[in-house]
């Protein structure tokens, strides 16, 4: 058996026990939850909107470009923080992503045009405009959350086999500090929407040790307009606070 041949074995068995690995901290989990949220949210209203109505359908358009907006940022951090991790310590090992992500931006200047088309067109032509996204949109989605599982299993592989918790701990912090706060204030938005009672407490325990108490507040508010009573409920006993008024 050659060195290559027996190299290539070593690797994926080594890569097979990272992936096993329990108690790793998963710096694509809680933002994947948040996209995979924002993703399905954007698709069913492009799905149910009214063509009749022109204020109904902008408000719709502004959704796909907002949703795009955030894809890309995340794309590009993934990019400048997590492939340049990745190569420098295991060279080419994101490379499989790297080109993926290519063909993201070609969706999104794709999805941007049809969003402008569904917007400003009429008639049967809006109609038409309107399905092409819609079915555009749902293969787009399709394919990103094979590609978002795909990160999650092999380079989170590669990232705990050659960086500590405590490294990938600081590039998560490098990536949230770059982030304006308008930015901040969406991936929140969606993160709390979609983590676990659990997480959710314990990514606002993690904001109210680091953020300025107004920040935190406003913070709690889009938690207390977006979650379930229930869910509320149990974020606030997590936390060890009175349920503020809605």
């Amino acid at each position: 058996m050659s060195h290559e041949v027996l190299e290539l074995k070593r690797r994926q068995e080594t890569l097979g026990q990272a992936q096993q690995a329990p108690g790793r901290f998963d710096i694509y989990s809680s933002i994947h939850k948040a996209l995979r949220c924002y993703m399905g949210e954007v698709l069913a209203a492009v799905g149910r909107v009214d063509i009749d109505d022109d204020a109904e359908v902008e408000e719709t358009a502004s959704q796909v470009r907002g949703l795009i907006d955030v894809l890309s940022m995340h794309l590009d951090v993934e990019n400048r923080f997590l492939h340049v991790a990745m190569h420098d310590r295991s060279p080419g090992s994101a490379d499989k992503t790297a080109v993926d992500h290519a063909g993201h931006e070609r969706s999104f200047e794709r999805l941007e045009a049809l969003s402008g088309e569904a917007q400003f067109r009429t008639g049967d032509l809006r109609r038409a405009a309107v399905q092409q996204l819609y079915r555009e949109l749902a293969v787009f989605i399709a394919e990103n959350l094979e590609h978002m599982n795909y990160e999650e299993v092999e380079n989170n592989a590669v990232l705990w086999l050659t960086h500590t918790d405590a490294e990938l701990r600081q590039v998560e912090q490098a990536i949230v500090s770059g982030l304006s706060p308008e930015k901040k204030a969406t991936v929140m938005r969606w993160m709390i929407s979609s983590l676990s009672p659990a997480e959710r407490a314990e990514l606002l325990s993690k904001v109210r040790q680091s953020a300025p108490a107004p920040a935190f507040e406003g913070i709690l508010a889009i938690a207390k307009r977006t979650l379930s009573e229930r869910d509320w409920t149990k974020l606030a006993a997590g936390l060890g606070i009175l349920p503020i008024a809605a």
